[in-house]
């Protein structure tokens, strides 16, 4: 699975990501840190790449269709979470291939393919 992790996330993210077998960019390292939400969307579709974001304008799915992507998983955490938080998401579903995900301090993570 190929991931591309948007710059709201820790930059540890992609680095644990590697480590569960998985291809991981992060926006930073492809000249998007600074990049709107349309190109970061537009790499992401590009690339066929899941786009892991804290970003809930993602969420929005009249202007992100799931179908458009790799994958699309929008996490809700803390500012200061650690980037194996990131991944008890990943708990909840058995690929994040073509799923939306969503999850929330205090809340079961909830997957929708």
């Amino acid at each position: 699975m190929r991931f591309l992790i948007d710059a709201d996330l820790p930059r540890r993210t992609a680095g644990l990501i590697k480590s569960y077998g998985h291809e991981s960019v992060d926006v930073r390292d492809v000249g998007l840190g600074g990049a709107s939400d349309e190109q970061v969307a537009a790499y992401a579709r590009a690339h066929q790449m899941c786009l892991l974001t804290g970003d809930f304008g993602f969420a929005d799915i009249r202007n992100y269709p799931p179908e458009q992507f790799g994958g699309l998983v929008v996490l809700e955490i803390p500012k200061n979470a650690t980037a194996d938080r990131i991944l008890r998401c990943r708990a909840g579903s058995r690929s994040w291939s073509g799923a939306t995900c969503a999850s929330g301090p205090g809340h079961k993570p909830w997957v929708r393919s």
